[in-house]
């Protein structure tokens, strides 16, 4: 941990001001950049020909000055040849392909809006995604075509269609003649941090889709939080990382901190998709020094045969886990496995653009292990409160709902002024807070907890069971890989909880032993009910997110 630094309440705060925006009060970063190619641009110019990007599906390495060339390029050829400009939505539908990234530097160069879709999505939910943000153009990937093939005749109103990697016949345009275009001149919009960069769209299998509007603003304070992180928390710069990038592109993780790591100075190795093969590969043969993983990846890595190596070679200086909260069992194994790296156990969300707002438990072994588990306190110029049902705040150790505040804030959801409302609100200092539907609890230390989300808290027989805190439980038994807890209806208590749990390989394990193991170590009303035992791992999404819908059905 830096030198003269504690942990929570607050990180360093050096630089940061308070500032009127848009009728709030913010606390900002007294020097940022403009906008998000202002952060690419200063990035070419300080680091130029060294190697920016590696996708080893593709064999292509680029370095800033060839990534440069290449935003310039499909810049020009969308705003000169098919007419997108400022404000016009555009939709990425791709996993970590080099194009994705290419596209959306472009897009944030002219003005465009990014509307990211996630690439596991049906073509019905695309469409309604699509219509939502009344997109002119969608970009997809060449293996995902097959699947949403009838988009142009379900979205008529779409000018253009391009697909990557493959020649997608009549009904599109191949995304390399965007690539290949020359580029005269650079195409740069008169862009400010007001202006939107992104739409995400955070749900829509049912009812009308909820996109989450990303400002420049908000993605210009996530890339000085990463710097400030990187230099007040772990001791480094970011042009010292080179990271594995293994959370998807359309994830927040990725697209709004990964790729503003890498325009800061980082090299970043990106697989198309997680593969526990390649991911060890790389992080071995490529030197890496830096990942953010979720716990499940981390698990699976933990059984891959070259797993020994990657320890021996002791490189991982920089572990990040997010998505869910770091089991204990993680914390101690990562202590014992990489006794010399920075560790950082974040907690952030779609509506606070990653770690434009970000809680951090961050530093040394030491101080990790006596508070496993916690997400530590707000970094740089993120505001929290914990609040109960009447948005009061609640005492140190009792359980609230976290709000958060600062400029990573989204304004609210596209088109969607009642939900916008719901979840966004001010305060009587003028400063506007989000509820982020998660309870949470802070210790007599300062330092953070997430219990669970308010939805998916379980009331057995009028007892309030939080699933987090027996999820970890549960990952401390030495033959559970990972576990995931919900509540089931019941017509006598309400709720009874069921555990499902992802059983080491090759162990073997009863429901029975589940139980026992719980019982000695909390009250008896948290006990499972009910234990189901997987062979697999427990089903996610693209975030790393335990689907809780689908557990109850197992």
């Amino acid at each position: 941990m830096a030198t003269g630094m504690k942990p929570p309440l607050q990180w360093n705060r050096e630089g940061v001001i308070r500032v009127r925006f848009n009728d709030e009060i913010q606390d900002v970063w007294a020097k940022r950049y403009g906008n998000l190619t202002e952060l690419m641009k200063e990035g070419v110019a300080k680091f130029g020909d060294k190697e920016m990007w590696y996708f080893p599906d593709f064999n292509i390495r680029w370095t800033f000055n060839e990534f440069d060339r290449m935003v310039n390029r499909v810049a020009y050829a969308l705003s000169k040849d098919y007419g997108v400009g400022k404000g016009d939505r555009v939709a990425i539908m791709m996993n970590n392909v080099p194009e994705a990234f290419v596209a959306y530097l472009a897009l944030s160069q002219i003005g465009a809006v990014s509307v990211i879709i996630n690439a596991r999505l049906a073509a019905e939910e695309v469409e309604r995604q699509l219509k939502d943000a009344a997109c002119m153009m969608i970009m997809i990937e060449g293996a995902l075509w097959e699947n949403v093939m009838q988009i142009p005749t379900m979205v008529p109103d779409l000018r253009h269609i391009f697909v990557t990697h493959i020649d997608p016949g009549l009904a599109a345009k191949p995304f390399s003649m965007l690539m290949e275009r020359d580029a005269p001149k650079e195409i740069i919009a008169d862009v400010s941090e007001k202006d939107i960069c992104s739409l995400i769209y955070t749900s829509g299998t049912t009812g009308r889709p909820k996109g989450t509007i990303t400002l420049h603003r908000a993605l210009v304070n996530n890339a000085m939080n990463g710097i400030n992180s990187a230099t007040k928390v772990y001791d480094t710069n970011l042009e010292d990382w080179k990271q594995l990038i293994l959370t998807p592109f359309f994830h927040v993780t990725t697209l709004h901190t990964l790729i503003n790591y890498t325009l800061a100075g980082s090299s970043s190795v990106v697989i198309t998709t997680f593969d526990a093969n390649k991911a060890i590969n790389c992080l071995i043969d490529e030197e890496v020094n830096s990942s953010i993983m979720v716990t499940a990846m981390y698990w699976i890595l933990s059984l891959h045969p070259r797993y020994p190596e990657l320890v021996k070679a002791n490189r991982l200086n920089y572990i990040l886990q997010g998505g869910s909260p770091m089991p204990p069992e993680m914390c101690t194994r990562l202590a014992q496995d990489f006794p010399n790296a920075r560790v950082g156990n974040g907690y952030g969300f779609t509506e606070g653009a990653s770690i434009g707002w970000l809680l951090l438990m961050a530093g040394d072994w030491e101080t990790i292990l006596k508070k496993p588990g916690s997400v530590g306190g707000t970094l740089g110029n993120s505001n929290l409160r914990l609040v109960d049902d009447k948005l009061r705040d609640v005492p140190r150790g009792q359980p609230g709902e976290i709000i958060a505040s600062g400029p990573g804030i989204s304004p609210g959801y596209w088109n969607l002024p009642d939900e916008t409302a719901a979840s966004f609100f001010k305060d009587e200092h003028d400063m506007r807070w989000f509820r982020t539907g998660d309870v949470g609890y802070m210790d007599g230390d300062g330092y953070t907890f997430i219990v669970d989300r308010i939805k998916d808290m379980i009331c057995r027989g009028g007892e309030n069971v939080y699933s987090v805190e027996l999820e970890n439980l549960l990952c401390q038994h030495p033959k559970i890989m990972e576990a995931g807890v919900v509540g089931v209806p019941d017509p006598v208590l309400g709720e009874k909880i069921k555990a499902v749990v992802w059983v080491m390989p090759g162990e073997t394990l009863t429901e029975q032993d589940v139980k026992e193991f719980c019982r000695k170590r909390i009250a008896d009303y948290k006990v499972p009910d009910y234990v189901v035992l997987s062979a697999n791992m427990l089903p996610k999404n693209p975030g790393g997110k335990i689907l809780k819908p689908a557990l109850k059905q197992m």
